[in-house]
């Protein structure tokens, strides 16, 4: 078989449509994530992965009983879906095993079960599958479905954190820190949240940021503090909101942002996207929905899908200039192109976003 993640597109439609199932899984997988030039299509995508879960690929009917489970591209039907986890798990595919006792755990179109939540997550952390690992972890530290036990949470924290699930390496920091299951080690901790939040978790940025704060071998580094809540704050933890309008802290927060400020001006994406959440949370200085307007724009036409999002909820409930509908559905409409569950959620439901 071809590596259908680089071969050209008519190679690819041309073995899907001859019946190769690892083909069509991929062409699933290409219309899913908007690649090879085509536009994301949702249902394009189901359609291909139901082929080749009828064709017998485990990763494909994983991949349909999602897009039943969660409505993408397809009606939502849990029956179904649970149905295709079943079959992809009794051929050995863990990722299903997790999801069932996701489903399980949330009563996702079954009873709630907590202890059958977590023996599906360990069959699947048998299996190999990281994200169930971390749930395991999660169950011991919450004593959910299981007796608390925060040394197995540690030991379940740990083998997910080594294999890259960003959430893990977080609470795992968190555990390191507290001295919760295992020898407080706050070097080590910090360097579990750098790791997740390199990662992009917002959480471990607010973690670090309390880190900084008050950890006398980091030398209680304001300036670093206020770096890392202000990362925090802009990806929606409300609580790093709330450090940042601390008084003492209002000249780093000043000197900080100006050299955000400095770079959004020079076109920096992710500048811009501080720049237009610092203005909406009131970061700095009052709430300023023109302001906000003004740097979601700049970072939408750079390309980043999240601003797309936001500027074009801001533009149909009019926060920070008049509605303009015919400017929102524009921008919502490439959020959902560029991968925004967000955005495809508010046109069909109409639910509210961030401004």
């Amino acid at each position: 078989m071809t590596d259908t993640t680089t071969q050209p597109l008519e190679d690819l439609l041309r073995e899907a449509e001859s019946g190769a199932p690892e083909a069509m899984y991929r062409l699933g997988e290409v219309y899913s994530g908007g690649k090879n030039g085509l536009d994301r299509d949702l249902v394009a995508a189901a359609t291909w992965w139901k082929k080749a879960a009828e064709a017998g690929l485990p990763k494909a009917m994983n991949n349909f009983a999602l897009s039943l489970a969660f409505g993408l591209g397809v009606a939502i039907d849990l029956d179904q879906a649970l149905r295709w986890w079943h079959l992809a798990a009794e051929s050995g595919m863990a990722e299903s095993m997790a999801n069932i006792g996701s489903a399980y755990y949330n009563g996702k179109g079954v009873a709630v079960d907590l202890a059958l939540a977590v023996d599906w997550w360990e069959k699947a952390a048998r299996h190999g599958c990281p994200t169930a690992m971390y749930m395991v972890g999660k169950a011991y530290a919450e004593g959910r479905g299981v007796r608390k036990d925060f040394r197995q949470a540690v030991s379940w924290f740990r083998e997910a954190a080594d294999k890259g699930v960003a959430p893990a390496m977080q609470d795992l920091g968190s555990s390191l820190f507290q001295g919760r299951g295992i020898a407080p080690d706050r070097v080590e901790a910090i360097r579990w949240w750098q790791k997740a939040a390199d990662l992009g978790l917002p959480m471990a940025w607010y973690n670090l940021g309390g880190a900084y704060y008050v950890t006398p071998e980091l030398g209680r580094d304001r300036k670093m503090a206020v770096y890392c809540w202000i990362k925090a704050a802009v990806k929606g933890i409300s609580r790093a909101v709330g450090k940042l309008r601390n008084p003492d802290l209002a000249q780093h927060v000043a000197d900080e942002l100006g050299r955000w400020r400095k770079k959004a001006e020079k076109g920096d994406t992710e500048a811009q996207t501080v720049m237009a959440n610092a203005a909406v949370h009131g970061i700095g200085s009052p709430p300023n929905p023109a302001e906000a307007l003004h740097w979601f724009g700049q970072a939408a036409e750079n390309g980043d899908v999240d601003s797309m999002f936001s500027l074009g909820v801001a533009y149909h409930e009019g926060y920070g200039g008049p509605k303009d509908l015919i400017r929102a559905f524009g921008w919502l409409e490439k959020a959902v192109k560029g991968g925004s569950y967000q955005a495809a959620n508010f046109l069909r439901h109409g639910q509210d976003g961030s401004a």
